[in-house]
């Protein structure tokens, strides 16, 4: 009767002991699956800025495309235009927009501006800040 009392007490012992360590371990997972440093949240999300974007066939502005976007900080204005327009491209060089395609053998292009100057490098190295202006223009060179 001693030798079952005993292993009996031995069980109900065993058991809280098994059921202390799993409820820490189980706090310890959820502490630091909720507990993540401001600094790591930060890197993670991207602060968002505005931007606005408008095509224009020969200087006139093409109907129902221009648009003012809320975009991820240090987008390119290639993703941005793929996210937003429906493109085509070649090697990162935009030759269709909603539609409407350049043209070689008028020697129309589809070439842009950025806050009223022009591009000096093309729409995949184009990073895009706050308040940036873009223009889209097919013309003639």
């Amino acid at each position: 009767m001693k030798k079952q009392i005993n292993l009996l007490a031995i069980s109900v012992l065993s058991m809280f002991l098994l059921v202390g360590c799993g409820n820490d371990e189980s706090t310890a997972q959820t502490e630091s699956a909720t507990s993540v440093p401001e600094s790591t949240v930060s890197s993670i999300q991207k602060e968002t800025v505005t931007v606005n974007i408008s095509l224009q066939e020969d200087g006139k502005l093409v109907p129902d495309t221009d648009k003012e976007l809320e975009i991820a900080e240090g987008s390119t204005l290639l993703d941005i235009m793929g996210k937003n327009y429906k493109i085509e491209e070649t090697d990162t060089f935009i030759n269709s927009i909603e539609g409407i395609s350049q043209d070689e053998a008028e020697g129309k292009y589809w070439l842009f501006d950025v806050n009223g100057e022009a591009a000096p490098v093309g729409a995949a190295d184009t990073i895009l800040e706050a308040g940036d202006e873009v223009v889209w223009n097919l013309s003639g060179m």
